[in-house]
C-alpha cells in the first residue's frame, strides 16, 4: 500500500490506459465506425478530464483509444464482411471467406496477433527515431515545412482518391473554411458580420459534419447480412492463427515496414499502407494453393502487419512538423491542440512528458488491447451482431454532445446550425466523391500555410523574384517537394478516374 501511495501516478496512468483500451475496443467492434469516429467522439469527454495534469492524461487516453480501435477494427470485417475503418477492408478480403468456412477464430487470432506484435516492434522503431528529432529539425525551416505541406496535398489528391481535380477543389474548400475569422494581423474576414465566426469554425463541427453525421445517416439504412459464425474448436484455431503469424513472420515484417513508411509520408492516411501491404503480399506469393480473396491467411498477415505500424508512422510527421497524414491525425492534432499542446512546434518535442505519454499510451495500449481481444475474442464478437439501429443513435448523440460541449454553452443553437450546414456539405461531398479527408486536412493546415507564406514573402521573396530566387537552391528539400508535387498533380489530373482507390 505504501508503494502505491508513493507511485500513485503509475496507478493513475494504468487506469487511464485501460479506460482508453476499453473505449477504443468497443468503438472498433462496431461496423463502419473505425478510429476516425472514435477520435471525433473524444471531443465529448475531453472537458471531463478535470484533474491535475489532465492534458497529459488525455494524450495517454486518446492514443490508447486509437490503437485499441485499430486492432478491434478487424472483428467486423472478418465476421460480417463490413469493416470498421478503411484499413480493415483489406483484412476483410480474406478474413470474411475464412469466417464463412468456420475458421473465424483462426482469422481473428492471426489478425490480432500480427497487428499487436508488429505495432510493438515498429513502435520501438518510433522510440528510436524520435530522439533524433533535434538533428532532423536543423534542416526543417519555413521553406522546408512549406514544401512538405505542398507535397502532402499532392499526395492526398492523387494517391488517396480517383479524381485529382475534385480533390484539389476539396482542398480549396478546406482552405477557405480555415480562412474564416481573424487573420494573423487581426483583420476580420469571411464572417459575414456574424460574431460567432470571428474565432473561426470549430474543428469538431467540421470533422463531425464532414464525416460522422453523413455516415450515420447512411448507416440508418444499413442492413448487413449476418452469417452464422462457427466458433467450434476456438482454442485450437486461436493457436493455429498465432503460429501462422510466426510461420509467415517475414511477411508480417514486410507489411509492418510498408505501413510504417507509408504512414510517415505526409497526407497518405486512410488505409493506403494496409492496401499497399496486401498488394505486395499478393505479388510476392504467386500460384497459391488457396487463392487470395478465398481465405488465404497470408493476405490477413500481410495487411495486418501494417495496421498499427502505420499509426505510429503517421504520428511522426504530425507531432514533429504539424503535418497530419490523414483525417485521423488531423483530428488527433486538433484534440491535442485543444488541451494546450503546440503540436508541430519545436517546443512540443522538448516536452518529454508529452512524448512519454504518447509513446506509453501507444505501446501499453497496443499490448493490453491485443491480449484482451485475443483472449476474449469469442465473447467480444457478440457485439458485432447488434443491429445498427441500436448502436447508431447513441453514437450520433455522442457526436452531437461533442459539438455542444466543446464550446461555450451559450452558443448551442449556433453550434447546431453550423453542424447542420457542414453535415449537408459532408453528405454532398460523399455523394459526389469529393475527398473529405483533403478538405479536413486543408482546414487544419490553413493557419500554418498562411503563416509560412507570409514568412516566405517577407524573408525570401521580398525582392519580388520567384522562379529565379536563390531560395530554391539554398533549400533543396523545398525544391524537391514542390517538383514532386507538381509532377504528382499533373499525373493525377491526366489519369483521373483510373487510379486505384484505397479509402
Amino acid at each position: 500500500m505504501e508503494w502505491l501511495l508513493q507511485h500513485h501516478y503509475i496507478v493513475q496512468y494504468a487506469i487511464i490506459i485501460l479506460a482508453g483500451v476499453l473505449y477504443g475496443g468497443i468503438v472498433g467492434l462496431i461496423p463502419c465506425a473505425g478510429p476516425g469516429k472514435a477520435a471525433i467522439m473524444l471531443f465529448a469527454i475531453v472537458n471531463y478530464f478535470d484533474v491535475p495534469d489532465a492534458n497529459y492524461l488525455f494524450v495517454l487516453f486518446s492514443i490508447a483509444t486509437i490503437v485499441s480501435c485499430a486492432i478491434g477494427d478487424s472483428f467486423a470485417g472478418v465476421l460480417i464482411g463490413v469493416p470498421g475503418g478503411g484499413g480493415a477492408a483489406a483484412t476483410m478480403v480474406d478474413g470474411y471467406p475464412l469466417a464463412k468456412q468456420g475458421r473465424a477464430s483462426y482469422a481473428l487470432s492471426a489478425a490480432i496477433t500480427c497487428s499487436t506484435v508488429m505495432g510493438l516492434l515498429y513502435g520501438l522503431l518510433g522510440i528510436i527515431v524520435i530522439p533524433y528529432y533535434e538533428n532532423i529539425s536543423q534542416y526543417m525551416g519555413v521553406p522546408e515545412i512549406f514544401g512538405l505541406v505542398i507535397l502532402a496535398f499532392s499526395l492526398m489528391s492523387t494517391i488517396t482518391t480517383n479524381n485529382t481535380f475534385k480533390s484539389l477543389l476539396a482542398i480549396g474548400c478546406g482552405l477557405y473554411i480555415g480562412s474564416i475569422g481573424f487573420d494573423i494581423f487581426d483583420n476580420n474576414r469571411h464572417t459575414f458580420g456574424w460574431e460567432y465566426l470571428e474565432d473561426g469554425v470549430p474543428i469538431v463541427i467540421v470533422a463531425a459534419g464532414l464525416f460522422a453525421i453523413p455516415e450515420f445517416l447512411v448507416l440508418m439504412k444499413l442492413n448487413y447480412h449476418v452469417t452464422k459464425i462457427n466458433f467450434d474448436n476456438h482454442n485450437k484455431q486461436t493457436w493455429e492463427g498465432i503460429l501462422a503469424v510466426w510461420k509467415h513472420k517475414w511477411l508480417a515484417l514486410m507489411g509492418g515496414g510498408i505501413g510504417w513508411i507509408v504512414g510517415i509520408l505526409p497526407g497518405t492516411g486512410g488505409g493506403i499502407g494496409d492496401w499497399s501491404a496486401y498488394a505486395a503480399t499478393v505479388s510476392l506469393n504467386k500460384n497459391e494453393k488457396i487463392p487470395f480473396g478465398k481465405g488465404n491467411i497470408k493476405g490477413i498477415i500481410g495487411c495486418e502487419g501494417s495496421n498499427n505500424t502505420g499509426k505510429m508512422g503517421g504520428l511522426l510527421p504530425t507531432i514533429m512538423f504539424g503535418i497530419p497524414s490523414g483525417k485521423l491525425y488531423a483530428i488527433l492534432m486538433a484534440l491535442w491542440m485543444y488541451v494546450g499542446f503546440d503540436v508541430g512546434e519545436f517546443s512540443i518535442m522538448e516536452d518529454t512528458r508529452f512524448i512519454n505519454c504518447l509513446l506509453s499510451g501507444y505501446m501499453w495500449g497496443t499490448l493490453i488491447s491485443g491480449i484482451v481481444m485475443l483472449v476474449f475474442a469469442r465473447h467480444l464478437s457478440k457485439v458485432i451482431y447488434i443491429p445498427a439501429k441500436y448502436w447508431m443513435p447513441p453514437m450520433m448523440i455522442t457526436v452531437i454532445w461533442a459539438v455542444i460541449s466543446s464550446r461555450h454553452y451559450n452558443t448551442v443553437w449556433e453550434d447546431l446550425f453550423m453542424l447542420s450546414i457542414f453535415s449537408v456539405i459532408g453528405f454532398i461531398m460523399k455523394k459526389y466523391e469529393f475527398s473529405r479527408p483533403c478538405a479536413l486536412v486543408a482546414f487544419i493546415l490553413f493557419k500554418r500555410i498562411e503563416t509560412s507564406m507570409y514568412q516566405l514573402d517577407g524573408i525570401y521573396f521580398s525582392d519580388g523574384k520567384i522562379l529565379n530566387n536563390p531560395v530554391w537552391t539554398q533549400h533543396p528539400i523545398m525544391t524537391i517537394c514542390v517538383l514532386i508535387a507538381i509532377c504528382l498533380i499533373i499525373y493525377g489530373i491526366s489519369t483521373s478516374n483510373k487510379n486505384m482507390v484505397y479509402t
